[in-house]
């Protein structure tokens, strides 16, 4: 099948000198669907919605993002590809050793939650917005039997795009996500 021109190609940058971005997600975010941040990356914008409740920053813990699952459905064109991409699904995931009673609740009710999702790479001090309020959540214990290794919750925010959305990319927002 060959596509419309319904969109235009931008051009692709090389980075030079080898230097390609690296993982490394110490932090998330959730915010309320009734959040008031316009710039993601005005660290003013984060504090007040902090300090209202409709954001909760998520500090020390160990995150990544998999490959997402593509999203195929047959082509309705005669001629070219038996299937074409028409979305993903995604998942980020962490681990989250700061266990406690309080963290029990939050991630209890994290689990009945939907909301937005960011996540904080700090080595490219940028971030990730999941611009969409159907940013859902699981969220488990973990009990080992040994005392060598560390109770934690195993986390995970789960969501859906169309082919041409994937999550935005902004500077950090100075003292948020450290």
């Amino acid at each position: 099948m060959s596509f419309l021109s319904c969109a235009e190609l931008d051009e692709h940058i090389e980075r030079l000198c080898n230097d390609f971005p690296k993982g490394g997600f110490p932090s998330v975010a959730f915010l309320e669907k009734d959040h008031t941040i316009t710039d993601y990356t005005n660290a003013t914008q984060w504090n007040t919605a902090i300090s209202n409740g409709t954001a909760r920053i998520i500090k020390r813990i160990k995150g990544n993002m998999p490959e997402p699952s593509e999203q195929l459905v047959d082509n309705p064109v005669g001629c070219g590809a038996t299937q074409i991409l028409d979305g993903f699904d995604w998942r980020f995931e962490w681990i989250d050793a700061n266990v406690s009673a309080v963290n029990d609740t939050f991630y209890e009710t994290l689990n009945i939650k939907d909301g937005y999702f960011v996540f904080y790479n700090c080595d490219q001090e940028e971030i990730r917005v999941v611009d969409m309020t159907s940013v859902t959540f699981i969220a488990k214990p973990l009990y080992p039997a040994s005392n060598k290794e560390f109770q934690t919750y195993m986390v995970a925010a789960q969501w859906s795009t169309a082919a041409n959305e994937f999550p935005v990319l902004y500077d950090a927002p100075a003292g948020i996500f450290e």
